[in-house]
């Protein structure tokens, strides 16, 4: 699992991060954004397409498939859905490793049976988001909301019949986690969008 990380010297920088998705879930809009962001503990161990596409196949293979479409409101910038939602660790997390994010989201249109994984996350982000007294979701400490979510997916993959440990670092597994759960919020499945308590995201 992710751990946290020793307290660093910050600096602010500007990223370029994908973050407008449009309904179709298959086209973006990248633009520069002025975000938080931590300075690199040193180079990391990429996740590569290989990877990616392998750690896929064990979400898909334990997922129902799923007919429900995407919602074609264009979401808002990542950034201020994790600001939103309480969530500035992940938003510093999920920035320095913008690179597999955006990878992650290549591939993923690969997999015929891909909206069943992101609706999945939908179902985690439902299980540990925030309750008012009349059920309707509302904002909480979302970098909690989305540690438990993390958790619930390097679980999934660790525990599958075919996974082999050997083959794929735990710091590769934390990476994938990661990124996957950026694609969720991105495609708005996990996380509420800003300025609305009244349903998921």
């Amino acid at each position: 699992m992710l751990r946290d990380k020793p307290t660093q010297t910050s600096q602010s920088a500007i990223g370029k991060v994908a973050t407008n998705i449009t309904g179709d879930s298959n086209s973006y809009d990248s633009h520069d954004i002025n975000i938080y962001q931590p300075v690199s503990s040193g180079p990391h161990r990429p996740l590569t397409k290989t990877l990616m596409y392998k750690l896929l196949q064990i979400m898909i293979s334990s997922t129902e498939p799923t007919g429900e479409d995407f919602p074609l409101t264009p979401p808002p910038p990542i950034e201020k859905k994790l600001i939103y939602n309480h969530a500035p660790r992940y938003l510093n997390i999920i920035n320095e490793y913008s690179e597999n994010y955006a990878r992650l989201d290549s591939v993923i249109k690969e997999f015929p049976d891909s909206e069943a994984i992101i609706q999945r996350l939908n179902k985690m982000f439902v299980n540990v988001a925030d309750v008012r007294d009349d059920g309707k979701l509302c904002v909480g400490n979302g970098d909690a909301q989305l540690k438990l979510i993390e958790n619930e997916i390097y679980n999934m993959i660790v525990n599958d019949a075919s996974f082999q440990a050997d083959e794929v670092p735990e710091e590769i597994i934390n990476q994938f986690c990661v990124a996957l759960i950026a694609v969720a919020v991105a495609k708005c499945r996990v996380l509420l969008r800003p300025g609305d308590d009244d349903a998921a995201a």
